[in-house]
């Protein structure tokens, strides 16, 4: 135990800080060597100062940080042993993933415009693992993005309307307790069926997933063939709509398909 003083106090500066960034992401401690001997043996530490990274399986040994003994390398080292429970969502795996659990779990989708899952997003992952599924998109899936109507990143959604591309946004830093704050709300109620007033259209997608007049559903169908032309289909489903309406509150679905 001869190390300098002046490189322990520099180094605890640098791990306080460390220690305030991943509040509420990572826990952090200290044991005093010099108090604590036989406690950092057993931990096979016999210098200071010195980093061990331990992940959630307390079977495994801990990894020892061999960086430069400064917060944004300590923390980053930290965070990439983060266990996560994040899907990457694509526009063409969104219906998959909103599929799944579609009416037991709130849905959860981080616009990211980085190439790195945030920490808090993934300490939350882990927090709500069966309560909330969650998503990332990266900014570069312009199609979803323009779907959803996101022009700023990061920003976090919890959906409230999966097909219609609708959800409530989290307003706030990406801080941890005002994150988990907002997903609270959610965790531990079921979605909310979405009634739309309105005839649907049932195309090859939603027939597959079987959450339009299938299998996944319990309401009642009621299925029409709105025609081929687009004016004929806006006619017909103009007259025939004002008639959903009267079965607001009845397990009833009102769907179309097209001739064409």
């Amino acid at each position: 135990m001869n190390a300098k003083k002046e490189e322990v106090t520099a180094f605890k500066d640098e791990y306080v800080l460390t220690a305030e960034k991943l509040y509420g992401i990572i826990k952090v401690a200290a044991i005093d060597c010099g108090k604590e001997e036989e406690l950092c043996e057993e931990f096979g530490v016999f210098d200071i100062p010195q980093i061990m990274i331990y992940t959630e399986n307390t079977s495994e040994d801990g990894e020892r940080f061999r960086g430069e003994m400064k917060q944004p390398h300590i923390s980053r080292a930290a965070t990439r042993k983060m266990q996560s429970f994040v899907s990457i969502v694509s526009n063409s795996n969104y219906d998959s993933f909103v599929d799944r659990d579609r009416l037991t779990k709130h849905k959860v989708m981080l616009f990211n415009d980085k190439k790195i899952t945030p920490s808090v997003y993934k300490a939350h992952s882990k927090k709500f693992l069966g309560k909330l599924d969650f998503a990332e998109t990266r900014h570069s899936e312009t199609e979803l993005v323009a779907k959803f109507g996101i022009e700023t990143f990061p920003t976090l959604l919890v959906l409230t309307d999966p097909e219609g591309f609708a959800g409530e946004k989290y307003e706030g830093e990406m801080k941890p307790d005002q994150v988990e704050k907002f997903l609270s709300n959610y965790a531990y109620t079921k979605p909310k069926k979405i009634v739309k007033l309105e005839f649907l259209h049932l195309d090859q997608r939603k027939y597959n997933s079987g959450t339009l007049c299938g299998k996944k559903s319990s309401d009642l169908c009621v299925l029409i063939n709105a025609g081929s032309a687009d004016e004929q289909v806006a006619q017909r489903l103009a007259d025939l709509n004002t008639a959903v309406a009267q079965f607001e509150f009845d397990p009833v679905t009102f769907a179309y398909v097209r001739g064409d």
